[in-house]
């Protein structure tokens, strides 16, 4: 085993591992697992030297094995799930392929659950979908204020929507305000 040991009441910073390349070539570091695993991280110089991990392959220039890319203005890709502070993901964010204009969301399974989608080519419209037979909720302060239930109905101020347009309040009158304008040309 190799052993790098910085003595911290120093405050050298030439101590540690250097791994340099002054050619053409990549500067890494290849972690492997004699016939069963290779992990590589380092500067990819045939890519405007971002930092990658990969794995899988043997060179950082292969997409196919690329997990994760830092290019030089501190801007990380991922490829795969992207995990946030839980060990096993009930439901994962993915964004489908680097063309796409929309996140999914799925399921422990696999299956998409819903979608974010912006669409350009449609007139720039901001779609939020529930794939599922449920409910589609906006909440502010914790609290349930426009339900889309699963057929359509809208409910503002209630999570059961009974008609097409539901109003509800707790205390006092539900209010509408209706406006109209009309413009004459000239």
């Amino acid at each position: 085993p190799v052993h790098i040991k910085q003595d911290n009441s120093t405050t050298d910073t030439t101590n540690g591992l250097l791994i340099e390349n002054d050619g053409t070539g990549d500067a890494v570091a290849q972690f492997l697992l004699t016939g069963t695993k290779r992990v590589m991280m380092g500067i990819d110089n045939s890519d405007s030297d971002n930092f990658k991990i990969v794995q899988g392959v043997s060179d950082l220039g292969t997409a196919d094995g690329l997990i994760m890319s830092i290019d030089s203005s501190r801007n990380p890709t991922f490829k795969g799930n992207v995990l946030i502070s839980k060990a096993t993901p009930t439901l994962t964010l993915q964004q489908t392929d680097s063309s796409s204009n929309h996140i999914e969301m799925k399921n422990s399974s696999g299956s998409v659950v819903g979608r974010l989608q912006y669409d350009t080519a449609g007139g720039n419209h901001m779609y939020l979908e529930n794939r599922n037979a449920g409910n589609l909720v906006l909440e502010t302060n914790d609290t349930a204020r426009l339900t889309v239930d699963a057929s359509g109905d809208i409910g503002i101020g209630t999570t059961s929507p009974a008609t097409d347009v539901d109003l509800s309040r707790s205390a006092g009158y539900a209010e509408v305000n209706l406006s109209s304008f009309s413009t004459t040309a000239t």
